[in-house]
């Protein structure tokens, strides 16, 4: 420990009161730790984001008198139920961060199972991707009559739309799910907690201590064209 740092501690410790510091131990036994608690933290953001639709949808829209706030709170919403399955679909294995293990998907009871795959779905084909016909962007020609007869081509307009749109029962089936994998996740992320700990018990304190303090490293921008490692 720094000396410095010991210094500080020990003018405003009382004597007798034992003192802690984190010491990092980023070696491969606590991978799983580190991957399974970043799928917790994306599973509990998925479900504060679809409590927080569901208490809009409680609203009654229709209600709303100025129509622009109505579309652009649409639009929010529609927003923040695309974000919520993009954060669901990262508990695949993909990038550098190993996934939740894809038994826990086919234990799932049938009606979370289903759910599990029509997200899956509306992540792959719809919301990351244009594939599926769920948007119609349909194009127009605005044709001039005059007495009853079409004399001209006039104008192209374009009708924006999105067919499907995340709906309260939606962001319910989201949450429970999402809800379900993390209990479970919570439990195995303890399991590895043990495990680690009991590693880092067996190494030798000063061995321990070599490998240094607690960091918090501030990335740049640039770094989000690099890979990240593993321990």
């Amino acid at each position: 420990m720094d000396d410095d740092l010991l210094k500080s501690l020990k003018q405003h410790v009382p004597l007798g009161v034992p003192l802690s510091t984190l010491v990092d131990f980023s070696v491969p036994i606590a991978q799983r730790l580190s991957d399974l608690t970043g799928i917790e933290a994306d599973l509990e953001n998925v479900e504060k984001i679809c409590k927080r639709l569901e208490a809009r949808d409680k609203i009654d829209m229709m209600s709303v008198t100025d129509g622009i706030a109505y579309l652009d709170n649409m639009m929010l919403c529609d927003s923040l139920f695309d974000a919520a399955v993009i954060k669901y679909g990262r508990i695949k294995a993909t990038g550098a961060r190993a996934g939740l293990p894809p038994e826990w998907i086919s234990e799932l009871p049938p009606h979370l199972k289903e759910n599990h795959q029509h997200i899956t779905d509306l992540r792959n084909k719809f919301i990351a991707h244009p594939i599926a016909p769920l948007e119609d962007n349909q194009v127009y020609v605005t044709v001039q009559i005059h007495d009853g007869q079409a004399v001209a081509v006039n104008g192209v307009t374009v009708s924006k739309g999105k067919v499907y749109r995340g709906s309260q029962n939606d962001a319910a089936c989201l949450r429970q799910l999402a809800s379900t994998l993390r209990a479970r996740l919570q439990i195995e992320i303890e399991l590895e907690k043990a495990a680690v700990l009991e590693a880092a018990r067996s190494m030798p304190l000063s061995d321990l201590l070599k490998r240094g303090y607690q960091e918090f490293p501030i990335p740049s921008i640039n770094d989000v064209k690099k890979g990240r490692k593993k321990f």
